[in-house]
């Protein structure tokens, strides 16, 4: 309960907090999800997949990748004459 009514201060949940004590809310009625809840679900989704090996697996790839494409930047002119000669034989 306490994390539904702390979801409904924080604007990410429409709802109504019934009853507020000294002690805090004790009873609250949940209507549905904002739109400001949607995006925090979202983020909170997103750094998970970040986080999961899955994630940090395709971060070293593209890290990777980039490293490569760096290395090859220099001789792309060399690289595509060669295709397109290859390409060329193959043709004919």
């Amino acid at each position: 309960m306490n994390l539904a009514i702390e979801l409904i201060d924080a604007g990410y949940l429409r709802g109504e907090i019934l009853d507020r004590t000294n002690l805090g809310a004790t009873c609250a009625i949940v209507a549905g999800i904002t739109i400001a809840g949607r995006e925090f679900l979202e983020k909170l989704k997103r750094e998970k997949r970040e986080r999961s090996w899955r994630g940090r697996m395709t971060k070293a790839i593209w890290a990777f990748w980039g490293w490569i494409v760096g290395l090859l930047g220099p001789h792309i002119s060399d690289v595509s004459q060669f295709v397109a000669r290859w390409w060329h034989t193959l043709s004919h």
